[in-house]
């Protein structure tokens, strides 16, 4: 943000950067008053008018256009075509890999479930057995 005075009538004004080197009324006195352009930003201003002429005169100059030679849109087609097959027969292939993993583990949960209930049965068996022996 820019600060400076009107020069007519010395009423403080703010003005953003992006509107610097621009001439606007001024609120107070409604005179011309061109908002000045900080040190250091001078080359800056020169700079950017070179550039605004140079796109000018480019834009003036006539140009030539080149042919560019397109795929015909059939190849095109059928070559995302091919990769969208490969990549649905690829997505069955990983959902059919996550079925089998899941059902692997479910049954690998019941194994274990029954394996350990059977020893623990077996456990609790033997340590009645010994229970029964010691107070015979």
């Amino acid at each position: 943000m820019l600060k400076f005075n009107c020069p007519h009538c010395h009423a403080a004004l703010k003005v953003p950067d992006s509107k610097v080197g621009i001439e606007q009324p001024c609120p107070s006195c409604r005179e011309i008053v061109k908002a000045p352009i900080p040190f250091g930003m001078e080359s800056l201003d020169d700079f950017l008018q070179s550039c605004q002429q140079e796109h000018q005169q480019f834009l003036g100059q006539p140009r030539e256009v080149e042919v560019v030679p397109v795929e015909p849109v059939e190849e095109t087609i059928s070559t995302e075509s091919k990769l969208l097959k490969g990549l649905r027969e690829f997505g069955w292939w990983v959902s059919i890999i996550v079925v089998a993993l899941v059902i692997h583990t479910a049954i690998m949960q019941v194994y274990i479930k029954f394996t350990i209930k059977r020893e623990l049965n077996d456990a609790a068996q033997d340590v009645q057995d010994q229970l029964n022996s010691i107070f015979q």
